[in-house]
């Protein structure tokens, strides 16, 4: 099994076009928690957990740079 590639809060953030902030919200009162965090606290977050929530969102995978 491949080991997936984490992404950091910024990264996960611009991915589904939120704010960083946003995610640690959403985190905070489990509306969308990240994959894992690291020891000293920095949230992880995986492309299958983007393609979840765009899926879900109905936002577009492709969104615009």
């Amino acid at each position: 099994m491949e080991n997936p590639k984490y992404m950091t809060t910024s990264e996960f953030a611009e991915r589904i076009g939120v704010h960083p902030q946003t995610l640690r919200k959403w985190d905070k009162n489990g509306t969308l928690k990240a994959h894992h965090k690291t020891p000293s606290g920095r949230r992880c977050y995986t492309e299958e957990q983007a393609l979840e929530f765009l899926n879900e969102t109905g936002m577009s995978e492709n969104m615009p740079e």
